[in-house]
Parts: structure tokens; sequence; C-alpha cells
């Protein structure tokens, strides 16, 4: 007050007490600056229960043990104000137990509370006493302070002259003169105000009722705008950063906002060609981040100044670790697939149907049959095995891949060997059968075609049928030799006599054989490998779509191109007929169509993930690329493929955004 008393109030009772009596709410009122107007106050912002007060000279106030009766004790001594009357006190806002006072003979004073002295004093305009207590002009001498809010050791100081305005800012590291001043004041400054939020701005008011706002570092206005009324007051809002107070003369407080006089809604008296687009901190990104190419991830935050960080961030590791070890794998194994294939079986043993295509992918990689045929669960060796045992012959030759060339009916086989090979084929017959389903049989064929189903015992070959046949065999009627041997059922004989006969009667014979012959499997199956026309066997497609597995080992084994076009017939009545996709990449692997395999492949992919199946998109892309590269090397397939092209490049992606661009390469 102007009679140098300071009073303390319950905010809390003045709201909630809204009455006319005035003493409800004041908790003390004292008399400290001895009748000395009060002209400055302020709470320090670390002790909330220290208050400075600048009047007579500096008090500071301790309302911690007793608010209504606080104790009161000078920041130290000696005074260097020299009994000159306080115009401003401003609390440190780094360190809280320094506090500054500037009085009206332009001295300011920088205390140690803690030693309970002053450290440190300097003087505007020292040589001009003009313009400090000694002026022949009647203007007021008020000088103001304020301590930057980030940096520990700088304030800035005003004074209200109208002669000689100024806002100069010192650094108590250098003080011998300010290290900045601010240009274009043209009145006496009443106030300033730091903003706490952003220290590049400052507001000041001015004795010609201008409100300037400042951007400390180009040292000019960004804006500018007048009131009605002279201010003597101006505060920041220490919450909302862009709100400012300003309190005139007669008490009466205006609120005002950064954005609304850059809206126009305050018409500033700036230049538009003098404004500045340099934006508050507060209207800064505080923090940001953005994704690069390669899972690269950028931020920045405004507590690192001039500093980003990047940082690799796998969008999922189980991939990237995946396509590592395949990587890693692929080097090692880079002449033969054979042995990673065993690996990637092995690692898949879990899924049966990944298991078996890479188990097929292994015998394709090994260039035998034998491994694919075991692939389809035709254990060669096994069979051989089994063999043995049941017949009690040593089978020591070699098990060799057939050689499926044209038969030669003159040297290609002897007799011995034919012998032998027809008798195997009529083990598969049943030789006890009923005599009445015999006769059935002959009655139904005919008497020209009279099959008999019990072979001869008569030892005699000079009478009965055996006779007609040594006679024809005697004049060289193989024909008719053949018909008896037939019309006895010694079909054995009627092949190998046959085979004498040439082709004609061999053809003859042998069609005759398959034709009568009871037996499903020899009339079809083995029918169809004796007379090489594996291709026929596919013509019976609901057998070969029952029996598919059993069909594709016959084409492997028994076609001179290892089934690849039986292989890939059966895999298109496995996919149109069946619908059985499984089934078909594996015949389109046997049958090394590239393109089929990979449209399934990539069709069975999209069908997981459409219907939520609990399959990764990331890991089933990493999976369809390991079975893609290894096929197309196993086949040495070099053929442009639009599909694979889009697959290729969506797993390059997919390297990168974890981090293995030069995997991705």
């Amino acid at each position: 007050m102007v009679d140098g008393s300071i009073s303390l109030w319950d905010a809390n009772q003045l709201i909630n007490n809204p009455s006319p009596d005035s003493v409800i709410g004041c908790l003390n009122i004292k008399n400290i600056h001895e009748n000395k107007p009060v002209s400055s106050l302020e709470f320090n912002p670390f002790k909330t229960n220290l208050l400075a007060s600048g009047g007579a000279e500096v008090f500071i106030h301790n309302i911690e043990k007793n608010v209504k009766n606080p104790d009161v004790f000078r920041p130290g001594i000696p005074n260097h104000h020299k009994e000159s009357p306080i115009s401003c006190v401003s609390w440190n806002k780094k360190i809280m137990h320094i506090l500054a006072s500037a009085s009206e003979n332009g001295v300011t004073v920088v205390w140690d509370l803690k030693s309970n002295k002053p450290i440190f004093d300097f003087k505007d305009f020292s040589n001009d006493s003009q313009y400090f207590g000694e002026s022949s002009f009647e203007e007021t001498k008020k000088v103001k302070i304020a301590w930057h809010p980030e940096n520990a050791t700088q304030l800035i100081v005003v004074c209200d002259l109208d002669s000689f305005p100024f806002v100069n800012i010192w650094d108590l590291r250098s003080a011998s003169a300010p290290i900045s001043s601010l240009s274009g004041i043209k009145s006496g400054l009443t106030d300033i105000s730091w903003s706490l939020i952003d220290p590049s701005m400052l507001i000041t008011s001015g004795n010609d009722h201008q409100i300037n706002l400042w951007n400390v570092k180009i040292g000019e206005p960004v804006c500018s705008f007048s009131t009605r009324e002279k201010m003597r007051s101006l505060n920041w809002s220490p919450v909302l950063p862009s709100v400012f107070t300003a309190t005139d003369h007669h008490g009466k407080t205006s609120i005002y906002s950064y954005q609304d006089i850059q809206s126009k809604e305050i018409v500033s008296t700036v230049p538009k060609n003098k404004t500045h687009n340099l934006p508050p901190r507060w209207l800064f990104r505080r923090a940001g981040c953005c994704f690069g190419f390669g899972g690269k991830l950028v931020s920045f935050s405004l507590g690192k100044k001039n500093k980003i960080d990047l940082v690799q961030v796998p969008l999922d590791p189980d991939v990237g670790k995946e396509a590592k070890t395949f990587d890693t794998k692929l080097e090692n194994e880079s002449s033969s697939m054979e042995p990673l294939c065993e690996s990637m079986a092995h690692k898949y043993s879990q899924n049966i149907v990944d298991k078996m295509e890479w188990e097929f992918l292994k015998g394709l990689a090994s260039e035998k049959n034998a491994n694919v045929l075991k692939s389809l669960g035709f254990d060669t060796k096994r069979i051989v095995q089994d063999t043995e045992k049941i017949t009690g012959v040593k089978i020591g030759k070699k098990i060799e891949e057939p050689d499926m060339s044209a038969p030669d009916f003159g040297e290609a086989m002897n007799e011995e060997s034919a012998e032998q090979f027809f008798t195997d084929l009529g083990k598969g017959k049943k030789e006890k059968e009923s005599e009445s389903r015999k006769q059935s049989n002959m009655s139904e064929m005919g008497g020209n075609q009279g099959y008999i189903e019990k072979i001869s015992r008569n030892t005699n070959w000079n009478e009965g049928v055996e006779g007609i046949i040594k006679q024809n065999l005697l004049i060289g009627n193989l024909e008719g030799a053949v018909e008896g041997c037939i019309k006895c059922g010694r079909t054995a004989e009627a092949l190998l006599i046959s085979l004498s006969g040439g082709k004609d009667l061999f053809e003859s014979t042998k069609s005759r054989f398959f034709d009568k012959n009871p037996d499903p499997f020899v009339q079809n199956t083995m029918r169809y490998i004796i007379d090489n026309k594996i291709q026929d066997m596919m013509s019976d497609n609901r057998q070969s779509l029952i029996d598919w597995r059993e069909t594709l080992a016959y084409c492997i084994t028994y076609s001179q191109d290892n089934g690849k076009a039986q292989a890939n017939s059966l895999g298109n009545l496995m996919a149109e007929k069946r619908k059985d996709i499984d089934s078909a990449i594996i015949c389109y692997l046997i049958a090394h169509n590239f393109d089929k395999t990979m449209e399934l492949w990539y069709f069975r992919m999209k069908h997981f993930l459409t219907r939520h199946l609990g399959r990764n998109l990331s890991m089933l892309l990493q999976q369809f690329f390991e079975k893609i590269l290894v096929f197309k090397t196993i086949i040495k397939n070099y053929d442009p493929n639009e599909l694979m092209d889009k697959i290729f490049a969506d797993y390059g992606l997919l390297l990168a955004s974890n981090g293995l661009g030069e995997v991705a390469l």
C-alpha cells in the first residue's frame, strides 16, 4: 500500500464469502516500510512461505510459522540502495536463495539469503546523474527487473524515463555492460514480464499506453497494440502459455492472448513487412517421431536440443530372426539344397503339410526317384527287406531305375528270364477256387475263348492237350501251340512260346492274358506298366483320385521323364475335381510346374489370412519365400513371373522394415 503497509489475504474466504465487508479474508495488515509506498511484492517460487517486498527497503516475510504475525527480516547488510526507495524485487527462477532488487537511483542489487548479504550490484547510467537522483525533470524513475526463466545469471532491466527509455539484458558473469539491448523503445516502460515457458518471448508496457510483445532472439517486437489506460503491471500465465494479464493504475486487470493478437482480434501496430514468422515455443511440437524406410524410427524432443535419435525398430523380430537363419543356411548349403530341405522339414515337423512339402523338395533336390518315392510313402529299402523276408531269397542286385526303352522281342529277354517274370506274375492268382465258379467263368467266355482256370497237371506230353501242344511245336505251328497252352491253363508256357513267334503273336497272347485275367490290379495297373502306357492309367480319373499317391509313384517309376507330364495331369485333377490343394501342390512339385505351385501356395496363404486361422502375415510370407526360392533353385527355373516378382518385392520390404536391408538386396 502507499502507506507502507502489507496485508495478507485468504483467497478461499474471499471467493466463498462474497460480502461487502472488506475485513473478511484479511489475515494480517502490518506497516513495514515506514509509511513509504510498497511498490513490489513477490513470493519465492521454490519456498512459497517466503515473500519479498520492496518499499523503503527490501524485506523478507516468512509466513511459515505464523501467517498472522510473520517473521520479517532484511536479506542482508549493507544496503547498497543507499536509502533510495525500492521499485522492484525479483526471485531467481533457478536458485531459490537468490533475490534481486532495484531502486529509483538505478542500482540493482543481487542478494544471497543463504549468506545473508549482497553479493553483486550494478547501476545503469552510472555516469549520467541527471537520470537518477539529481534530475531536473519532474518525471518518475521506476526501475523494473526480471530474471531470465532458464539462465540463472541473466536478468533484464527497464526504466520508466521517457527522456531515455531502455531495455537492457545483463549477465552477471560479465557485468561491465549489458550483453544485449532492445531497440525501438519510444517511451518509458512501466513494467516487464518474461514468459516462463518461452524465454524468447517478452512483454512490456509503456507510458504511451502501448503493450509490446518482443522476441528477444531477434531484438524486435513481433506485435504491438494500444490500451486505453497506462498499465502498471504485466504477468504471463504460468499455466496457459499464450495468455498474459495487464493491470492499469485503477486496478482493472485485462486478459490477453497471443493468438488473439496474431488473429487480428486485437489490431497490431507492427507493420506487416517487419513481422517475423518465428512461432513461440509453446507452438512447437514438444516431441515427434516418424518411421522411415528400413524400419528406422527418427524421434526428437525439446529436451534434446539440436539432436535427433535414430533407432532401428524391427516390426516383426521373429521374422527378422527367421530370415537371418534362413539366409545363413542358404549360404552354407549353396552347393546342394538337400541338407537345407532336410533341416527345414525337421524345423516344421509339427506341421504335417509343411513337413511333407519340404520332404518332397528334399527328394527333388537329391535327383533320385527313390527319395521322391520315399516321400510318397514307398521306401525302396524297406520293400526290398520285406521281399527278402517273405521269399527267403537274398536280393543282392541293387535296385536301379527301370529302363523304359522300347522292348526288343529278339534280344532284350531270354526264355529263362521271361519264364521267371511270368511265373512271378502268376503268383498273385488264387490257385484254389471252387469248381463251380470255374465252370461258370468258362461258359461265359465261350468255346473258342475258353479260359481254363485250373492249370493242367498232365506230365505226359504224348496225349491230351499237352500232346496237341507238342505236335504243334514239332511242325512249327506256334500259334496252335499257344492256343493249346491257353486251353489247358498253361499261361506262362503260352507267353514263352509266343515270344518266339514274333511281335504280333506275343502282343496277341499278352492281350488275351490281361483281358481274361479276373484280377483288377493285373488287368489295369500291371497291364499299363508292361505295355508302357502309364498315361492311360490317368484316364481312370476315379481310381487316380482315390489312390493318387500310388498313381504318382507309378508315373515316377515307369515314365521316361520321371512322370512330370503325368504328375502335372494328376495335379490338375486334384485341384479341379477333388479341390485338394495340398495334394495338388505335391503333384505340381514333382511335375516341376513352378507357376502352378506358386499360384496354389499364394492361394493357400491368402486363405489362412482371410479365415483368421492364427497365421501371421509376416511369418507366412517368410515361409512362402523360403519354399519359392528353394524350389526355383532346384528346378533351375529362371523364367519371369509377375506373381513371383510381387512376392519378392513384398518380402524385400519386410526384410528392410526389420533392418535387414543387405539380406533384402
